[in-house]
C-alpha cells in the first residue's frame, strides 16, 4: 500500500479539473488503476500528465499489466526511474500526426528482448527518440550512436506504419545484435496500422509546421498556432525557433525583439557534387574543418566537413563552404544569383588549397544563399508565470566566429532541463524554475554576443596579426599557455 496520490498544490497544473484530482486521490495501490479509470482521466485531460510519488517496482508494474485485456492501457505508462505515472490524453499526439501514429514504449518487446539477451533491461519515459530514413533499404545499427561512456545508449528502431507490432519485435532483435552488447535502452516507435496513410515520407522533412501566434487560454495554458490552422496547447512553450523568433517578438514585442544588423556579409552553403579526388583534397591537412584569411578580403573562409559517412564514395560527401566579409559587397549588389557565384568564385580562386578547390569546383548553375550578419542580446522579459521562455537563438543570437552558438543552445538545454524537473518533482513551482533559468542564461547569452561581435571585428587587416587567431589559433587555452611558457 502507499499513500493517496495528490498533485502538489505547490506545482499547479492548469487544466487539471476536479474529476482527475479526486481520481488520483483514490489510487492507493497499483490494484486500483483499471483500464476504465485510465480512459476515464484520459478523456478529461487536455495534455500529457505525469503523476509523482508512485513507488512502485517496474517488476510489479508489469507483473500487473500482464493481467490487463490487451489494448486496454492506451495512453498510460509508468516511469520506474522516477516513480511517475503517465498518461496521454484521448486524441493522439499531435507530433505524430502525419502518420496518425502513437509514440508508446513497447514493454512487450523489451520484456522479451531482456529474456532472450539474459539482461536487466531498464524503460525510461521521455528520452529522446530517433528515426532512421533508410526507406525501403536494409536495416542497419547506426553504431555511431553508440558511445560506450554514454549512460544510456541508445538502439534506434525504424517502423513503417504497414509494420506489425511482431514485424517490430523482431526489428529490435536484429538492432540488438548488431551493436555492441552495450545497449541498455530500446527505443520503439508503434504505428496505429489501421489509420496510417500511405507512407509520405513526413517523417524526414520533419512536422511541416510554421508558428505564427502565441496565446494564453483562461485556465493560463500557453497555446501555439500554426500556419495551417492548428493549435498546441501546454504548460511550457520555450522559443527555440531561430534569430528570428516569432515566441521572442511575443514576449518583448516586435521593436525589441528585432535583431540588430551587423556590416558583416556572409555566405553559408552546404555543398555536393564534388568529384572524388576533389573531395579528398577537400578533407586535406584536416578532415573535419578548416578556416583562413586573406588580406585583401577583411574577412575569413570556413570549410568544414558535413557528411562524409561513405568513406568509399567521396563523390557522395557533403561540405560546409562559408565566407564572410566586412563592408562591400552589400547583399543589393549581389542581388543576382549568377553574380553572387562569380564573386565567390573569383574571391576562392585567390586562395590556397583546399579553399579554391571549394569554389572554383562548384557548378555554373549553383545557387548560394547571402545573409546579412545580425545578433541579439538578450533582455528582460514577462514570461507570463514561467509558461513562455526562450533559448538558442531565439534567446541569443550571435556571429559564428567564436563558435559558441551550439555551446550556448546546449548549456540552455541542460539549465532548463533541471529547472523543469525541480518543477515536476514539486521543489519549486514552474515559474520560480523557468525564471532562475533564465536569471542565469541571460548575461551568458549577453557575454557571447558581445565576445563574438569582438572576434569578428578582430578580423579586419589592422587587427588580425595582433588577434586570438593568429597567435593561438583555435587550440585549447591551456594548451597555448603552456607551449607559450616553454617559448
Amino acid at each position: 500500500m502507499i499513500p493517496p496520490l495528490r498533485l502538489l498544490r505547490d506545482t499547479p497544473i492548469p487544466g487539471i479539473n476536479e474529476f482527475v484530482e479526486n481520481a488520483i486521490a483514490n489510487i492507493r495501490c497499483v490494484e486500483d488503476i483499471t483500464p476504465e479509470l485510465i480512459a476515464s482521466i484520459r478523456r478529461e485531460i487536455r495534455r500529457n500528465l505525469a503523476i509523482p510519488a508512485f513507488p512502485v517496482t517496474m517488476n510489479k508494474f508489469l507483473e500487473w499489466q500482464a493481467k490487463q485485456p490487451p489494448g486496454s492501457l492506451q495512453g498510460f505508462d509508468y516511469d520506474a526511474r522516477q516513480g511517475r505515472l503517465l498518461l496521454r490524453p484521448q486524441e493522439p499526439d499531435p507530433a505524430c500526426g502525419a502518420l496518425k501514429g502513437i509514440l508508446t514504449w513497447f514493454h512487450t518487446a523489451i520484456d522479451r528482448l531482456g529474456d532472450d539477451n539474459s539482461r536487466s533491461w531498464s524503460i525510461v519515459q521521455g528520452e529522446p527518440y530517433m528515426l532512421t530514413n533508410n526507406i525501403d533499404m536494409i536495416k542497419r545499427p547506426q553504431t555511431a550512436l553508440i558511445n560506450a561512456n554514454q549512460r544510456w545508449p541508445l538502439m534506434v528502431v525504424h517502423v513503417e506504419n504497414n509494420e506489425t507490432e511482431e514485424e517490430v519485435l523482431d526489428n529490435a532483435k536484429q538492432w540488438l545484435y548488431g551493436t555492441n552488447g552495450e545497449v541498455q535502452l530500446v527505443i520503439v516507435i508503434t504505428i496505429h496500422e489501421q489509420d496510417a496513410p500511405p507512407y509520405d515520407g513526413s517523417w524526414l522533412h520533419g512536422f511541416e509546421k510554421k508558428l505564427v501566434g502565441v496565446a494564453h487560454d483562461h485556465d493560463g495554458l500557453v497555446i501555439a498556432s500554426f500556419s495551417d490552422g492548428y493549435q498546441e496547447t501546454g504548460n511550457l512553450l520555450v522559443g527555440c525557433d531561430g534569430s528570428r523568433s516569432i515566441v521572442r517578438n511575443f514576449l518583448v514585442g516586435e521593436d525589441f525583439g528585432k535583431p540588430t544588423d551587423i556590416d558583416l556579409g556572409m555566405m553559408n552553403h552546404a555543398a555536393c557534387g564534388y568529384t572524388a579526388e576533389q573531395a579528398v583534397l577537400l578533407r586535406k591537412y584536416h578532415p573535419i574543418g578548416k578556416i583562413a584569411y586573406h588580406p585583401d578580403y577583411h574577412g575569413n573562409f570556413l570549410l568544414t566537413a558535413l557528411d562524409c559517412s561513405n568513406q568509399e564514395k567521396p563523390e557522395e560527401w557533403k561540405f560546409q563552404i562559408q565566407h564572410c566579409w566586412w563592408g562591400p559587397p552589400y547583399l543589393d549588389d549581389l542581388k543576382d544569383p549568377k553574380t553572387r557565384l562569380e564573386f565567390y568564385k573569383a574571391r576562392c580562386f585567390k586562395m590556397c588549397e583546399p579553399f579554391r578547390t571549394a569554389g572554383v569546383a562548384l557548378p555554373e548553375d549553383e545557387i548560394l544563399p547571402l545573409d546579412q550578419s545580425q545578433q541579439w542580446a538578450p533582455i528582460q522579459w514577462n514570461n507570463h508565470h514561467g509558461t513562455v521562455t526562450l533559448a538558442g537563438d531565439a534567446a541569443h543570437s550571435m556571429l559564428p566566429h567564436r563558435g559558441q552558438g551550439l555551446n550556448n543552445a546546449m548549456r540552455d538545454v541542460a539549465e532548463l532541463f533541471c529547472a523543469i524537473k525541480k518543477t515536476i518533482l514539486g521543489q519549486v513551482t514552474l515559474e520560480t524554475g523557468v525564471t532562475s533559468y533564465e536569471t542565469a542564461m541571460r548575461p551568458r547569452g549577453v557575454r557571447d554576443v558581445e565576445l563574438s561581435l569582438e572576434t569578428a571585428k578582430k578580423m579586419r587587416l589592422s587587427d588580425l596579426m595582433e588577434s586570438p587567431f593568429v597567435k593561438m589559433g583555435f587550440a585549447k587555452q591551456e594548451t597555448w599557455k603552456d607551449n607559450r611558457d616553454e617559448s
